[in-house]
């Protein structure tokens, strides 16, 4: 299967992996954590709103984290050994899940006009 790991040399020292000018590393490397930032600021917003009470949210966060867990084990069969963080990142997905599917988060989020009614009242 071959090793996983790369070392420091073997990457500044292979043409597929050390392309490009530095400036050119930079913008991608930018690129890509704005990327996150965004996927990160979406999941916090959707976390947010299911807590605010918004059943639209947590079905999103739901089929989102189903499918995450669909392509872990999709990367846990082709990959034969899972790494330590691929794990933690299952566990909490399944954690997620589970929380989000309880009966008490469907009730906080079927409560949540209910809530806001008496709330404006008050």
């Amino acid at each position: 299967m071959g090793d996983v790991l790369l070392s420091r040399d073997s990457v500044f020292s292979d043409p597929d992996l050390a392309t490009g000018s530095a400036t050119e590393n930079a913008v991608m490397v930018s690129v890509l954590l704005g990327m996150v930032a965004l996927i990160l600021g979406f999941i916090l917003f959707l976390g947010w709103r299911t807590f605010q009470g918004s059943q639209r949210a947590r079905l999103t966060m739901i089929v989102l984290v189903t499918a995450s867990q669909v392509t872990q084990m999709v990367a846990f069969f082709q990959a034969g050994r899972p790494s330590g963080g691929a794990l933690l990142s299952a566990s909490i997905d399944l954690l997620t899940v589970y929380a989000l599917t309880s009966l008490s988060a469907r009730a906080w989020t079927r409560g949540g006009a209910e809530r806001a009614r008496t709330e404006a009242a008050a």
